[in-house]
């Protein structure tokens, strides 16, 4: 149960608040879930929950690659003005990001303009199939190495960084903060390892809003989600 925020209408709407003494105005995301397929029933097993969850990756996933650069680089403005005006950090934040791949939306330059004026960075490295991510300090005037199980770019001084903020990459999300990543489980395994006080913040695509991504014991919600057209704060899960 979403506690905190009631999305009872289509559009945008504002409300203030704060997070973590981050002073905030939300525009609040209330458009439709987008998801066409057939659901399937709240009881199903694992198996036809597994196979239903990896038809929408696909299809999300070929959707997100397929986007003209022009449409991308329209959203990923809009997603980087939102986050600049509604939840700047403050100073000495440390803040968890991602290296885009295959059309995630890409941070960097504003990652990069919050290193310059006081922030920390940290890119996250696989060091295990089984185990959670480590976040690694990233500094933009050092080259990046390919190294972790997918050779993804990531620092190659092994700096641990305790995140204040973890911006995380998905597919699809739902209105209880679960989100539908790769399928790898390494996003799961993190955040039921991270500090209580380290608010984490979903960033995609609003064609990845979903009915439900029929959440699992291991599927660990966030605290929000931007999008192009605004932010949802899960108020109940921080």
């Amino acid at each position: 149960m979403v506690r905190g925020i009631s999305v009872v209408s289509v559009g945008l709407r504002f409300i203030e608040y704060r997070i973590f003494h981050w002073p905030v105005h939300l525009k609040i995301a209330t458009s439709k879930p987008v998801d066409t397929n057939k659901q399937i029933p709240k009881s199903a097993d694992w198996d036809t929950v597994s196979a239903w969850r990896k038809n929408r990756r696909q299809h999300l996933l070929t959707k997100r690659i397929s986007l003209s650069h022009r449409h991308k680089n329209r959203v990923r403005d809009q997603i980087v003005e939102i986050l600049r005006q509604q939840i700047a950090p403050p100073d000495g934040a440390r803040i968890g990001f991602y290296w885009p791949m295959n059309g995630e939306i890409d941070l960097r330059r504003l990652i990069r303009d919050l290193v310059s004026k006081g922030a920390q960075a940290a890119l996250p490295v696989i060091i295990s199939k089984t185990q959670p991510m480590e976040f690694w300090e990233w500094d933009p005037k050092k080259k990046l190495y390919n190294r972790g199980l997918w050779g993804i770019p990531a620092p190659a001084e092994r700096k641990h960084v305790r995140l204040t903020v973890m911006l995380v990459p998905l597919l699809g999300f739902d209105a209880h903060g679960h989100r539908l990543g790769h399928g790898g489980g390494y996003y799961d395994r993190t955040l039921a390892t991270i500090q209580p006080k380290t608010l984490t913040i979903g960033v995609g695509y609003d064609f990845g809003r979903l009915a439900t991504i029929h959440p699992q014991p291991c599927d660990v919600p966030l605290d929000a989600i931007v999008t192009e057209i605004g932010i949802t704060r899960f108020n109940g899960n921080g």
